[in-house]
């Protein structure tokens, strides 16, 4: 069958024709996985645990900072209709 894609759930090897190399392969089954780098998850891991709730509390603050301005520039355009 020409041009036949096979994916699998998980950690296998996604097979695309047009893509020769495996590590091309790895690299576009972690972009339509949108996973990371296994490196990544090792690096995480490594890191002290209280410095990782610092850095996770100082993320969920700018998340909810955004949230709020987007709350806000909603009410701001329902305003003017």
């Amino acid at each position: 069958m020409v041009g036949r894609i096979i994916l699998f759930i998980g950690t296998s090897i996604m097979y695309v024709p047009w893509f020769s190399k495996p590590d091309t392969q790895k690299k576009i089954l972690q972009v339509v996985n949108l996973s990371p780098d296994v490196s990544v998850l090792d690096k995480i891991e490594e890191v002290h645990p209280m410095k990782q709730i610092v850095v996770m509390s100082v993320v969920q603050v700018l998340v909810f900072g955004f949230m709020l301005l987007s709350f806000w520039l909603i009410n701001v355009g329902l305003d003017k209709l």
